[in-house]
């Protein structure tokens, strides 16, 4: 199971770790790593958001893949430490040509096809497929936080409303802060009758509600309009990024098979011009003798 906090850790520890291609020295700072992950105008407290224990927030896929560059480090490692896996170019042909590990390996390994192996894994398109599939894998991990933060019901009643959500608005209009105005609107607040305590009790698993009181400034001091925001903006914050990535899991998968497909096309053409061209020089020394 993916740990949030195990994460958020090695996230820190690979951020102080990393070589620091602009002073030369070890470490980015937080201000440097958004600068450089987010570009001008970054903010400090994204990073700083990542790497809070106290704080839900995690990198989108994206941004997980640019901070695993950056800090470069295998981004394996920063989900979990321990995961052993095959080679990442190795379990991507597997993956698309629905062979085992195995099989991929003697096929690199046997001279009769390696030539062909290494023709595709070399191609720019290929590494192309490689992102792709670690965008698919890596949307489990948000899933994770999911499961692990809300009750089954609570969670499908939020997939639904993101649904709704998501086909009424322009794709380049979504955003977290719009997915927070749909919620209010579908869970709105309700002076007389809303109760925190009990949505939270009722809804949140133990993780989510650890989640609630670590980020809220004295939860039991705060007033109940005031809990109700915090309440909507904590389901917001956990579960955009993977309800938003879950929407482009299918586009993804169609993507990678047509961009496999190209590679062997192009794989193909070049093995029939080889055969061609040796069947040309045998008939020229043919004709020769």
């Amino acid at each position: 199971m993916f740990n949030v906090d195990d994460f958020k850790a090695r996230l820190l520890s690979a951020r102080k770790e990393a070589y620091n291609t602009k002073t030369k020295k070890r470490g980015y700072s937080q201000e440097e790593a958004a600068e450089l992950l987010i570009g001008e105008g970054g903010k400090r407290s994204t990073v700083a958001a990542w790497e809070n224990p106290n704080r839900k927030n995690l990198p989108s896929v994206e941004s997980l893949l640019k901070l695993a560059d950056l800090y470069d480090v295998d981004v394996r490692y920063l989900l979990d430490e321990k995961r052993e896996e095959p080679n990442v170019e190795n379990k991507a042909i597997a993956s698309v040509l629905n062979l085992s590990i195995e099989n991929v390996v003697t096929l690199k390994n046997n001279p009769q096809y390696s030539s062909i192996v290494s023709k595709i894994i070399g191609k720019e398109l290929f590494e192309q497929i490689v992102n792709k599939i670690n965008n698919l894998a890596l949307s489990s991990v948000l899933k994770d936080v999911i499961l692990t933060s809300f009750t089954v019901t609570f969670s499908k009643k939020l997939s639904k409303m993101f649904d709704s959500y998501y086909f009424q608005e322009l794709t380049i209009s979504i955003n977290q802060s719009g997915f927070l105005d749909f919620i209010k609107k579908n869970i709105p607040y309700d002076e007389k009758s809303f109760d925190a305590d009990e949505f939270l009790e009722k809804n949140f698993l133990e993780e989510g509600r650890g989640y609630v009181y670590r980020s809220a400034n004295n939860w039991n001091g705060m007033k109940t309009e005031s809990k109700y925001d915090h309440l909507m903006n904590c389901v917001a914050e956990i579960t955009f990024d993977y309800f938003l990535s879950t929407k482009t899991q299918e586009l993804l998968k169609v993507n990678i098979n047509n961009t496999f497909s190209q590679l062997i096309d192009e794989v193909v053409e070049e093995r029939n011009q080889e055969i061609h061209e040796r069947f040309k020089e045998k008939a020229e020394k043919y004709i020769s003798e």
